[in-house]
């Protein structure tokens, strides 16, 4: 009898969650950076400093981003081969 130690359907579940996370993180954070960018009442050094660290949070969300995606597709081709391997 065939068996495997993964549930495919908590597999998928678990990679749709962590990309809309992503998204969602990703967003948010474009979020602030536009409205500090956009706050033109506010101009001084402790600005310009948040907005470089808002800018540099940015660039690592977006690597981030990147990663998780590649994790998703990885948790996708494991609950694929769990449910073939399944069906076998």
């Amino acid at each position: 009898m065939s068996q495997v130690f993964v549930n495919p359907d908590e597999l998928d579940s678990l990679a749709n969650t962590l990309a809309a996370c992503s998204v969602e993180i990703t967003e948010r954070v474009g979020q602030m950076c536009g409205a500090v960018s956009s706050c033109g009442s506010w101009q001084d050094a402790k600005k310009s400093q948040l907005e470089e660290r808002l800018a540099t949070l940015n660039q690592q969300i977006g690597q981030f981003h990147q990663e998780i995606h590649q994790e998703c597709l990885y948790l996708q081709m494991l609950a694929s081969k769990a449910r073939e391997y399944l069906s076998t």
